[in-house]
């Protein structure tokens, strides 16, 4: 009694909703992962229907600083 239903979604799921309700088909990633984690972030993307089309290993920086990353890193 007294419990309501309340829908809980992941972070990287309401990315997806996200990217499908812009009909994004490609996305580029900046990934701080070791490389093994970041293929499956990779694979995880695809499964969903995006082309993985540019990736960059970055730093973990503070979050005031994100916007400083430099695009040059991506292959």
């Amino acid at each position: 009694e007294g419990l309501q239903r309340i829908p809980v979604f992941s972070s990287a799921r309401s990315v997806v909703h996200a990217l499908q309700t812009l009909n994004a088909q490609k996305i580029g990633l900046l990934s701080p992962y070791p490389d093994d984690l970041l293929a499956h972030s990779i694979t995880y993307w695809n499964a969903h229907g995006f082309e993985v089309k540019a990736v960059a290993k970055v730093m973990v920086v503070p979050p005031n600083d994100i916007g400083l990353i430099s695009i040059l890193g991506f292959r």
